[in-house]
């Protein structure tokens, strides 16, 4: 199972080094402009390094220098019948996404937003149709 990292799609093999299209400037960072392009290397059979270049929040790529303001290392074990791979997956946050991180970045905080919205105008409507 490789993962899909910031919607570049990639062929089955985990130690893939090809990307299906090429750089655009989708794939630049979107504060100083440099081309990020998300990386997978691998140092043994079973041990994998994902790092999509993308801040998890809004999904934008981030350079790693001077624009990732949070840096986090997780590391997730997938089981294929009596194999694992270990995936060690860097997650990026920028700047404005990192504060709002535990729930979801920027993207995450409209979304909970829009929620507590329609449930308010849901409860308010209902309140006026009973009285």
């Amino acid at each position: 199972m490789l993962r899909n990292t910031c919607s570049v799609r990639r062929s089955s093999s985990p130690l893939t080094t090809h990307v299906a299209r090429p750089l655009t400037a989708a794939s630049r960072t979107r504060f100083c402009g440099v081309a990020v392009l998300p990386q997978q290397w691998s140092t043994a059979v079973f041990a994998h390094y994902v790092d999509s270049g993308c801040c998890e929040g809004c999904g934008r790529y981030v350079c790693e220098l001077t624009h990732t303001a949070l840096r986090d290392e997780a590391v997730e074990i997938v089981r294929d019948g009596l194999r694992s791979s270990r995936y060690h997956v860097t997650h990026r946050y920028c700047a404005l996404c990192a504060p709002l991180r535990h729930i979801g970045g920027i993207v995450g905080a409209v979304r909970w937003l829009a929620i507590v919205a329609v449930v308010a105008s849901i409860a308010i409507f209902a309140f006026q149709a009973l009285f």
